[in-house]
């Protein structure tokens, strides 16, 4: 900047002598008058300011004091006085020049206003050890964030150890989280990620932590009941031993209470009609390999597949986009298996108290879900009326179906399912199509 000034300044002192040196005094005057006051303009006019934050004692290029500049990778970026990195060693204010030059060599010069502050390393909040059952795919960055010394957000990674073969797996898993200090460092902080396994018994296990001892309490009270819950159907167990099901946490249930076996599960908690393609979010290993949902599905060539899916879709999208991204899902599995008998079950109730889920919403999902389902006109799409079944006939969940959270259900109504969905199928004859 001060060279660029002072050659402007020598260019205006040389013009001055060689207009004295022909006599016009006064002309003289007023031409170097308005050379200056054109000179004074044109620096002033190249000339913008900046503002920007450093720490004190740390060292900074141009690009990285002027990060707004930085974003244009075609410009280089240095200091004015040709210094590589500049440190600032008193707090305050203070000012200091850079310049831009493009690819055509065109330079633009910048004042840029510091403010130094004491040297502070970035602070994490909202750190802590999760809990998730089986299945579930924990969001490690929620709730989360990481600000520096000037209070801005800052980007940071999350991740497992290392020599973390299986973060899916049941037990405690290691995770850390980081984030660049400004000084060529890392801050880190670590937490745990607690994976719990489910506990399949005769009549009940735990499928969330809210519902563990719900669970727990009605387990003598269930076992009666499921014990004397006879079969509506002399087919109910073939169907099970053929029963794949597909879904929600919901729809995980089977599994997790032991009703069907690991590898007839392409299920988990979150997944639902408008994400489930997200193979970040929700794989499957029912052959040993990680596969996307629909390709597991192909992968097990389910006889009879049970699709239950939804509770995650109703306080997102609408009804009319849940019932066409169903209806896309059994058209994807029609293509990929082609033979396959399918459940088309609706979302089911939830108990009164959860008023975050309303039954409207989810009467309207299904209600335009079957309709869509009926126009696809495929004799081997079964729609399986689920709500009811858990309602036993009414608006909310029955008393006593729930596993404590109002939203997921007792050991025991699998069961009632099962028995229910055999009734259905030995309407439509699949016993003799398995």
């Amino acid at each position: 900047m001060k060279r660029k000034f002072v050659v402007t300044v020598i260019a205006v002192c040389v013009a001055a002598m060689q207009l004295s040196a022909c006599g016009n005094s006064t002309e003289t005057k007023d031409s170097v008058r308005t050379a200056e006051q054109t000179s004074s303009q044109a620096v002033e006019a190249s000339v913008t300011e900046l503002t920007a934050q450093a720490e004190i004692g740390v060292e900074y290029t141009a690009a990285q004091l002027c990060k707004s500049l930085a974003l244009n990778s075609e410009l280089t970026i240095g200091f004015e006085d040709d210094s590589a990195k500049r440190k600032f060693t008193e707090l305050g204010e203070q000012t200091v020049g850079i310049y831009t030059q493009d690819k055509e060599g065109k330079r633009t010069s910048y004042i840029v206003k510091v403010t130094v502050r004491e040297k502070k390393m970035p602070v994490f909040e909202g750190v802590h050890d999760i809990t998730v059952n089986q299945g579930e795919k924990p969001d490690l960055k929620q709730g989360v964030s990481v600000k520096d010394s000037f209070g801005n957000e800052l980007e940071f990674t999350v991740e497992y150890d290392a020599d973390d073969k299986d973060p899916d797996a049941p037990g405690k898993h290691n995770i850390t989280y980081s984030v660049d200090n400004g000084a060529g460092g890392k801050v880190t902080v670590t937490a745990t990620v607690e994976v719990k396994a489910v506990v399949t018994t005769t009549v009940t296990t735990t499928v969330t932590t809210t519902a563990a001892k719900t669970a727990a309490t009605t387990a003598k009270a269930t076992q009666a009941t499921t014990r004397a819950a006879a079969a509506s159907s002399a087919n109910v167990e073939l169907y099970k031993k053929n029963l794949v099901v597909a879904g929600d946490s919901i729809a995980y249930g089977f599994c997790a209470y032991g009703y069907i076996p690991y590898e007839h599960n392409i299920a988990k908690g979150s997944m639902a009609m408008r994400n489930y393609t997200d193979t970040s979010l929700f794989t499957f290993d029912p052959t040993g390999t990680r596969l996307s949902c629909m390709d597991a599905i192909a992968a097990v060539k389910p006889k009879l597949l049970y699709v239950s899916m939804g509770m995650n879709d109703i306080n997102i999208t609408n009804a009319q986009t849940y019932a066409n991204n169903y209806v896309g899902f059994l058209k994807k599995v029609r293509a990929r298996v082609p033979g396959c008998i399918i459940v088309a079950a609706n979302i089911t109730p939830t108990e009164a108290k959860r008023t975050d889920f309303s039954v409207v919403k989810i009467k309207n999902c299904n209600n335009l879900m079957q309709s869509a389902v009926q126009a696809m006109n495929d004799p081997n799409i079964i729609l399986f009326d689920a709500y009811s079944v858990v309602s036993a006939g009414g608006t909310y969940m029955a008393d006593g179906y729930g596993a404590g959270d109002g939203l997921h259900l007792a050991g025991f109504v699998y069961q009632r399912l099962l028995n229910a969905l055999a009734v259905r199928l030995d309407q439509y004859g699949v016993s003799s199509k398995l």
